[in-house]
């Protein structure tokens, strides 16, 4: 878990009441992982509100399970790109029992809203074919030749 750096007094009151000793999880902050993208290859699931994060793993097929808890003050303070239910392809969850009920889904390896993260995958990576290494290496060797 890698809570936003704006959420470091909530951070605070997840670590006094987190078990260091979970096996399956760990909170991190900005001074242990500067950059999430660290921490993209190791997710299983990711659970958010309006954080575009969700992005990057669509590349991975990772899925996605979303709080919008204060969507109507979100958007009219901070707006949003698009439409949030089209843009976003998992279960927006409002009580517990729903997100425990999606949690167990999504870590389950079902391919619960699969097609959804295909389309929107697809509509926001232009280049996904694993390629990207062998793409910027061509593009600096053709950039040298000119």
């Amino acid at each position: 878990m890698r809570p936003h750096i704006n959420d470091l007094q909530m951070t605070r009151k997840i670590h006094a009441h987190w078990h260091q000793d979970s096996s399956c999880c760990q909170i991190v902050g900005q001074d242990t992982v500067p950059d999430v993208a660290d921490l993209l290859p190791h997710i299983d699931a990711v659970i958010t509100d309006y954080s575009s994060i969700y992005v990057d793993l669509l590349l991975r097929d990772v899925p996605a399970i979303f709080i919008p808890y204060d969507i109507r003050d979100y958007e009219s303070t901070r707006g949003l790109l698009y439409d949030y239910n089209s843009i976003t392809p998992g279960p927006k969850v409002f009580t517990q029992e729903s997100f425990l009920q999606e949690l167990s889904l999504a870590l389950s390896g079902a391919n619960h809203y699969g097609e959804h993260r295909y389309i929107i995958k697809n509509l926001l990576h232009q280049h996904h074919d694993g390629s990207a290494a062998s793409n910027v290496s061509k593009t600096i060797r053709e950039l040298n030749h000119l």
